[in-house]
C-alpha cells in the first residue's frame, strides 16, 4: 500500500510494521509497574512458603490378587501347584510394616513439632 505525502512522495507503509522505539518508550515509561509487580510476586510467594506448615506424607495400597488357573491343569490337580504363595505374601509385607515402625521410632520421624509460642500459649 502506498500513501502520498503532502509534498508528494510516496512512502511506503507495511501493514505488519511497528515502530520498536515506541514500543520499547511504551515498555520504559512503565517499568516502575512491572518492577512493582514483580515485587509484590516474589514478596506474596516468600510468605506462603515461610508461613505454610510442613507437611510430607506418602501412603500406599497393596492387593493381593489370586493366580487361579494360570497353568491350564484340570481344577483337580491344581491344587498341586500353588505353593501358598500368598500367605508368604502378606507375612512379608506384616514385617516390611514392622521394619518401617522400627525404623521410624529409632529416628524420631514420629514427633510432632510446636512452635515455641504455641507450646507456652498452651500452658
Amino acid at each position: 500500500m502506498r500513501q502520498s505525502l503532502a509534498a508528494g512522495e510516496d512512502m511506503d507503509v507495511d501493514a505488519d510494521a511497528f515502530d520498536i522505539g515506541a514500543l520499547l518508550t511504551k515498555l520504559w515509561a512503565g517499568r516502575w509497574l512491572m518492577v512493582l509487580c514483580t515485587g509484590l510476586g516474589i514478596f506474596t510467594g516468600l510468605f506462603l512458603f515461610a508461613t505454610t506448615a510442613k507437611t510430607w506424607q506418602a501412603g500406599a495400597l497393596l492387593q493381593l490378587e489370586s493366580k487361579g488357573g494360570q497353568l491350564g491343569l484340570p481344577k483337580e490337580s491344581a491344587g498341586l501347584t500353588e505353593s501358598g504363595s500368598e500367605t508368604a505374601t502378606e507375612l512379608e509385607i506384616i514385617r516390611s510394616r514392622l521394619v518401617r515402625g522400627q525404623a521410624t521410632a529409632t529416628r524420631h520421624l514420629d514427633w510432632l513439632a510446636a512452635s515455641a509460642t504455641r507450646m507456652l500459649s498452651a500452658r
